[in-house]
This record gives structure tokens, C-alpha cells and sequence, in this order.
């Protein structure tokens, strides 16, 4: 059984293991510190310079080799060895909340290499306006790709309601996600006292497919048990993606015994609109409420 001897480095204090009591002595008597102190104390810019220089360029033993010409070229790790890497890999160290406080203080505020930058500025830097808006314009396909259709987690959902770009709130316990959809419930709903609910819920939902990608969509109002009823300005029901929507509502809701129509109406100016929030009839979401009372 081998004796093994042991000491700290004398600037990190990392524990060393020696096999000898003879290396463990020369060690003692010449205070030396560990490897990685070691190179850090030779590591002097001036050291760092002298040795980009001797493999910069035509000095660098892999200058020119491409392709067939490099000596790695087809070569892989066996499956044996990719397996003896990942085993011996050892992740004990990052996984302590000493490491990752560190990290974090290390990375912090404008000590981070990204602080106040975005990828879009990193690009530009790199490669110039052109390549990086050509870029930029990928990553969005891409984005749009990878959360299109079936891929987005809230495929089938009816959206949540503080989401989206519309004004959305309540009058008199009703919930609106639009301006339009309010001035629908004020102007048409309430006026004639007509019977309805939402149709945003499964039971109203719609499939259709836009350029090969499954979608779903989800009407504003079921009035009397008769018409589903869509809110929109009227500049928006010629677009490619509403035509395809109402034409596969209307087939969809045909079968249902229910009419689909599309509306637009006048929609209730910000004055009136105030004067109901001031009576407690409109209850706008914390989302609106200072834009509309103040901006």
C-alpha cells in the first residue's frame, strides 16, 4: 500500500498529494505551489505574447492544412471513448454555491462580456450592418418556425387574458380583450339585450392551416344561441390569414347549426370610456389602467 504525503499550495492552498517522501521534501524546502499557480506566475503578457507569436501564422504546425491535408480530418472518438470521457468527467465542483457565486460575481453587471449588448450588436460588430440584418431576419424564421403551430406550447389554448396588444378589462363582469370587443358588448349586446357568452373555449375552437402549419382559432361572442360573432375593423378581413380563418369558421360553425359573422362597429371614445372606469362599470387591467387614465 503506497504512503501518500500531503501539503497545500502556499498561494491557493489547494491540497497537493505526493508519492515520495523525497518529492514531498524537495517540495517543503523550495516552497513550490501547484501547476496552475505555477504557469499563472509565468503568464506574463509579455510571456503570453512571446508565445501566440511562435504559432501565429505560417508557424502554426496546422497553417493551411484543410480539408483532406488536416490530420484529423474523418477522425472521431469511438463510442468506448466518448463513454470514458463523460465518466470521468467530474461536475462536483461547479455544483457547489460557492462555484456559482463566484461565477455570478464574476459575470455581474458590466463585468459580463454582453452587458447592454445584444446578439444583433455582437453581429454587427463582427460582420457589418448587412450580414447582421440578414442574420437577424434568420434567427426571426427561425423563432417563428420553432413556435408555429403545434410547436407552441399554447397551441389550443384560448389566449390568457392579460396577453395581447388589446386594451382588456371588464364591464359589468364581462371580460373584453379589445376596444372593439367592448364597444360590441355596449353598443350591440347590451342595447338589445341579447343572450350570449364567450367563444373562446374549446368548445367554439376552430383548426385551420396556414402554409402547412396547424393553427387554431377562437371567435369573441356566441349571441342567442344563433351567430358566432368575430370583432375586427373591417381594413383586417381581406388579409391572407383571415380569409382562411372565417372561411373554415364558417364551414365549421355550418355544421354546428350556427351562423358565423364578422363586425366592425363604432368603437366607444376614450372619453366615454373614462367616465365608465370613474362609475366602476370598466375595470381595465393593470396593464392599461395608467395609459388610459393618464397617457
Amino acid at each position: 500500500m503506497t504512503n501518500y504525503f500531503y501539503r497545500n499550495c502556499p498561494i491557493c492552498q489547494r491540497e497537493l498529494t505526493y508519492k515520495s517522501k523525497q518529492t514531498y521534501n524537495f517540495a517543503e524546502k523550495t516552497n513550490s505551489c501547484c501547476k496552475s499557480c505555477g504557469i499563472k506566475s509565468i503568464m506574463t503578457e509579455e510571456y503570453k505574447k512571446k508565445l501566440s507569436d511562435r504559432v501565429k501564422g505560417e508557424n502554426n504546425p496546422m497553417y493551411g492544412k484543410t480539408g483532406k491535408s488536416n490530420p484529423f480530418y474523418g477522425k472521431k472518438h469511438t463510442e468506448d471513448t466518448k463513454k470514458k470521457i463523460i465518466e470521468n468527467r467530474d461536475y462536483s465542483k461547479y455544483k457547489t454555491e460557492e462555484f456559482r457565486e463566484k461565477i455570478s460575481q464574476l459575470n455581474r453587471g458590466n463585468k459580463n462580456p454582453m452587458f447592454r449588448k445584444s446578439f444583433y450588436d455582437v453581429w454587427l460588430l463582427k460582420h457589418g450592418k448587412e450580414v447582421a440584418d440578414q442574420k437577424m431576419e434568420q434567427y426571426k424564421k427561425k423563432q417563428s418556425k420553432n413556435s408555429s403551430g403545434e410547436k407552441n406550447p399554447m397551441f389550443g389554448k384560448p389566449a390568457p387574458k392579460n396577453s395581447g396588444n388589446g386594451i382588456c378589462g371588464w364591464y359589468k363582469g364581462w371580460f373584453f380583450r379589445s376596444i372593439l370587443e367592448l364597444s360590441y358588448m355596449i353598443f350591440v349586446i347590451e342595447r338589445f339585450n341579447l343572450e350570449w357568452k364567450s367563444a373562446e373555449n374549446s368548445e367554439f375552437k376552430v383548426e385551420y392551416t396556414i402554409d402547412g402549419v396547424n393553427r387554431n382559432y377562437f371567435p369573441d361572442f356566441v349571441v342567442g344561441n344563433k351567430y358566432v360573432v368575430e370583432c375586427k375593423p373591417k381594413k383586417l378581413w381581406t388579409t391572407n390569414s383571415n380569409l382562411t380563418k372565417f372561411e373554415c369558421a364558417e364551414k365549421f360553425y355550418k355544421e354546428k347549426n350556427l351562423k358565423f359573422k364578422v363586425r366592425d362597429i363604432k368603437k366607444i371614445q376614450k372619453e366615454e370610456l373614462i367616465k365608465l372606469i370613474e362609475q366602476g362599470l370598466v375595470i381595465l387591467t393593470n396593464k392599461w389602467k395608467e395609459k388610459i387614465l393618464i397617457g
